[in-house]
């Protein structure tokens, strides 16, 4: 029974909020900048050589509206937006009852969204995000694992790019 309890305080809400808004900023950025960067010898990244395909494909793509040709980066975002909302409102109301126990006044969710406490624990979630990004990059340029869709072939060069899930 104390563990549902402990699922609904706003102290373990807050935090899965700010877990999930970090994954999804996290996620965004991954669909954005893989539309158009690409890098030597990583296994996720686009094939530059394949230019002509990649043009051919947009002008088909031109006839559907701007919303539906990035769809997937707006839902994310859209996810991100409604979870740090979350984030925010919950972890007033966490605070609140920080600041009740210390016989302290409670603050507005617009002063909590401003507040110190509120961009350290954001701050901190977002870059353990973009610190396994980095890792995850850089990482799959020179290591491999056999049968993994988002590696190269084993017997690949490092500097081969556009191999992944062939």
């Amino acid at each position: 029974m104390r563990y549902w309890h402990n699922l609904c305080t706003t102290t373990f809400l807050e935090g899965l909020a700010s877990n999930w808004q970090a994954a999804f900023l996290q996620l965004a950025s991954l669909v954005v900048f893989s539309g158009f960067l690409y890098q030597r010898g990583a296994p996720h990244s686009r094939d530059p050589s394949k230019t002509k395909d990649e043009q051919k494909g947009r002008d088909e793509a031109a006839r559907f509206t701007w919303f539906f040709r990035h769809s997937f980066f707006l839902s994310l975002m859209l996810l991100f937006v409604l979870a740090l909302a979350l984030h925010v409102v919950v972890g007033a109301s966490a605070y609140n009852e920080e600041r009740a126990l210390a016989h302290q006044p409670p603050i507005s969710v617009a002063a909590f969204l401003l507040s110190a406490k509120f961009w350290s624990s954001t701050l901190d979630t977002w870059q353990a995000e973009y610190l396994a990004i980095a890792l995850f990059v850089v990482l799959s340029i020179f290591l491999r694992q056999q049968d993994s869709a988002e590696s190269k072939p084993v017997d690949s060069s490092n500097e081969s790019t556009g191999e992944a899930n062939k």
